[in-house]
């Protein structure tokens, strides 16, 4: 449903006048050209008229952990529960996914999968292990 426009201050100063002479808020819309329910939202909200109010949930996020989150996942290339690990923010994956996707200036791609590591790699691995292990 349309708005109209927001009653000057010109306006509101005549209905102030005119309601304190004792006019109805009909006669009032008539005589300025208006519609009565405007006549009786500003009557009715007084100085919060013509206000605006924030509507719906607040961010859990800030700015700066937006760009650390955007800057981990493009720079260092982590996926999002890594990165979940990372920030110190207690968010979830789904919040994540949703500020990378966000960002313009990011793009999904497959991350490079990596060969599984041959029976002598892994042996190496294992003495690297007992190595360090005892000293």
């Amino acid at each position: 449903m349309g708005r109209g426009q927001a009653l000057s201050e010109r306006e509101l100063g005549e209905i102030d006048v005119w309601k304190e002479l004792g006019t109805s808020n009909r006669d009032i819309g008539r005589k300025l050209g208006r519609s009565h329910k405007v006549i009786n939202n500003y009557l009715r909200l007084g100085d919060s008229y013509n206000q605006t109010f924030s509507t719906g949930r607040p961010k859990k996020t800030t700015a700066r952990v937006e760009r650390e989150i955007i800057r981990l996942a493009s720079t260092k290339q982590k996926s999002v529960t890594e990165i979940q690990r990372e920030v110190p923010h207690p968010l979830s994956v789904g919040t994540i996914y949703k500020i990378i996707s966000d960002c313009p200036f990011t793009k999904w791609c497959k991350k490079i999968g990596q060969p599984p590591l041959t029976k002598t790699q892994r042996e190496q691995t294992q003495v690297c292990k007992g190595i360090s292990a005892s000293r």
